[in-house]
């Protein structure tokens, strides 16, 4: 049976160089797409919650938002409700790139479904979150790779 992760590893890292070149005219890195995104739809939410929502370690979303900070994208204050807790907004220079974002986001999406049917879209987008579901399933019950012996 052929490798189903081989063609999702090839599309991850060609959409790491997709989105490096994107980001690196606004000064961050191209993981941070997501992260606008996010906020983009919610903003003024935990980091803890934007880690969960891309399924990303607590440290590397912090990393993340910590270069959004520096670059003036986002602003991080102490919640009033749970003071340990940073909440993430967007500044205005955020929202002075969002079509931008928006649109790289888009063009990356018609670059990987050129030439789809419109069934065939909602076939592998279907595919894709039940493979997503399928994974997190997995690890979220602790199931490292399972040695014989």
């Amino acid at each position: 049976m052929e490798s189903v992760g081989k063609w999702i590893s090839t599309i991850h890292r060609y959409a790491h160089i997709f989105f490096n070149q994107e980001a690196d005219e606004l000064g961050i890195g191209g993981g941070q797409f997501s992260f606008l995104f996010l906020l983009y739809r919610q903003d003024g939410v935990s980091q803890d919650h934007l880690a969960k929502k891309l399924y990303i370690d607590k440290a590397t979303t912090a990393r993340a938002i910590q270069k959004l900070e520096e670059c003036g994208f986002v602003r991080r204050e102490k919640s009033e409700i749970d003071r340990r807790q940073n909440l993430v907004y967007l500044t205005d220079k955020a929202h002075g790139v969002k079509e931008q974002v928006m649109e790289t986001l888009a063009n990356w999406t018609n670059i990987l479904t050129k030439d789809f049917s419109e069934e065939e879209y909602e076939i592998v987008l279907r595919l894709l979150k039940k493979m997503a579901g399928n994974a997190t399933e997995h690890i979220s019950k602790g199931e490292g790779c399972k040695r014989e012996g």
